[in-house]
């Protein structure tokens, strides 16, 4: 049976002992989550010896020595490549043999309409992947650990073998909700609560993923442990406890790795440079939009006169219209790849501007079903916009036949409540409709008059529908198309 024993006092140097005198000496690197919380490993890959037995000492043992004895990075791949189905059958093996009874795990009382629910084979999955990773720790973890390229193919081939991609996608959907009952989304601005956090679900995800998700402990439902993770990274100090996310954990096995907030905050800021030039490219290409509209509008002939005046407005704007986080924003999102609270973060000039190139880009793709709520994106504020309304929906029976196919999957999207998309739209058009804020036309500079807000309304219930029911997919793709086609101008 496998033993492990400290070779002196460091935390990273252990004697993996196999029996009649066979023994790998192991070199964990320093201050990572796998090295701080190594006794997890130990403790798993010790089971395995004993439910398993004598065929998966002696692979590991050979598999440790030929490790060792590779030259080069190229070589330590081949060789793991080789035997990942192997590592995933006894991870497999393991699980589906160590007695636990993993059925507990998934509790069917805690399945509900707005909650994500884990049945007993994806928690399954999720634990073998964990031991699986427990195995291929042993050389990821290690001095001699393969470059980020081979790694990633390893994890990934891991992944596969053990069919858990999608188990892993139900994570993300997971702390995608747990950010959403958190009181984080981006239409909830008609109240006092702040805007979900894109950073932080991305960041709980890959610190799961790429380390937390090693050290669950294959006897313990793993679901608690990554929504601790999240509320962690989330900085609440009370338990997280919401409609249909009823997990407790008085045990948990809380560990913020340093190391990998590190890492998630570079990537994180690498992708956030990339973000900007994108926006920095839309911009150009929304304000030539902007340009000709206005020159076209006003028989110009010379743009540069044209030009100068449109960015006199410009300099003007210092408020944002709800047109863009409400409307615009979600597809634009879907559309090139950008989170929410990123586009929010951009200034009421380049709001305004976009907002009119991305309307109109829309009006044909949507085959001018709703022009006249994409009108609205001509007119910006001129003071601040109030943080909430009293205007409440009119079109209630037409709200109600909508939504009436809406899936249970479609409302979690919104919040699980039809009541919290009718406080979306009630919310976008009391803004738009107050009579406390004067609206300007961006090419004409007059106000916004005589405009019919019944339909704007129904088209902003048809429009949002659509969206929370994925039935605005072809839009935002050809929506993406436009703007490829824009940028390969300039």
């Amino acid at each position: 049976m496998i033993s492990f024993d400290k070779i002196n006092d460091e935390d990273t140097e252990y004697r993996m002992s196999f029996g009649s005198g066979k023994h790998i000496d192991l070199f964990l690197l320093p201050r990572t989550t796998l090295t701080n919380k190594f006794e997890i490993i130990t403790s798993s890959i010790q089971k395995m010896s004993e439910i398993i037995g004598n065929t998966f000492d002696e692979f590991i043992y050979f598999l440790l020595l030929d490790y060792q004895n590779c030259d080069s990075d190229e070589c330590r791949y081949n060789l793991l490549s080789e035997y990942v189905r192997t590592i995933a059958d006894f991870a497999n093996t393991f699980v589906e043999n160590n007695g636990i009874d993993y059925s507990e795990f998934a509790d069917e009382s805690k399945r509900g309409d707005s909650s994500i629910f884990f049945d007993e084979n994806e928690m399954k999955k999720i634990i073998k992947l964990s031991e699986a990773f427990k195995i291929y720790s042993l050389f990821s973890n290690s001095e001699t650990k393969l470059s980020d390229e081979y790694h990633r193919k390893i994890y990934n081939d891991i992944l596969s073998k053990l069919d858990a991609n999608s188990s892993v996608s139900k994570i993300l959907k997971l702390l995608k909700i747990l950010g959403l009952q958190s009181r984080k989304t981006l239409w909830r601005d008609y109240d006092d609560l702040s805007n979900y956090s894109f950073k932080k679900v991305t960041g709980a995800f890959n610190i799961i993923t790429n380390d937390q998700i090693i050290v669950c402990k294959y006897d313990r439902n793993p679901i608690p442990f990554f929504i601790e993770i999240f509320n962690n990274i989330a900085q609440y100090k009370n338990k997280f406890k919401e409609e249909g996310i009823n997990y407790t954990d008085d045990e948990s096995q809380n560990d913020r790795d340093e190391k990998s907030l590190y890492a998630a905050r570079v990537d994180l800021d690498l992708l956030k440079i990339t973000k900007k030039n994108v926006l920095n490219k839309m911009d150009q290409i929304s304000f030539k939009y902007l340009s000709d509209s206005y020159n076209n509008q006003t028989g110009n002939i010379s743009s540069g006169k044209g030009d100068n005046f449109l960015k006199q407005r410009l300099n003007q704007i210092e408020y944002v219209s709800p047109i863009w986080a409400s409307i615009i924003v979600p597809i634009l999102s879907k559309a090139i790849d950008i989170e929410y609270e990123f586009l929010q973060e951009q200034s009421p000039k380049r709001v305004a501007v976009m907002s009119f190139y991305i309307a109109h880009q829309l009006k044909p793709l949507c085959n001018n079903k709703f022009n006249s709520l994409f009108d609205l994106s001509a007119f910006y504020p001129e003071s601040k916009v109030p943080e909430s309304t009293t205007y409440r929906l009119t079109n209630i029976s037409h709200f109600i036949n909508s939504t009436l196919n809406l899936s249970r999957d479609n409302l979690i999207s919104v919040g699980g409540l039809r009541i919290i998309l009718v406080r979306i739209i009630e919310n976008f058009i009391g803004k738009m409709k107050t009579g406390t804020v004067k609206y300007c036309n961006i090419l004409t500079g007059q106000d916004m008059k005589n405009t019919d807000f019944g339909q704007i309304e129904v088209e902003a219930i048809d429009y949002l529908v659509r969206y929370f029911s994925d039935n605005l997919e072809t839009e935002a793709q050809g929506l993406e198309e436009c703007i490829h086609r824009d940028l390969n101008k300039l």
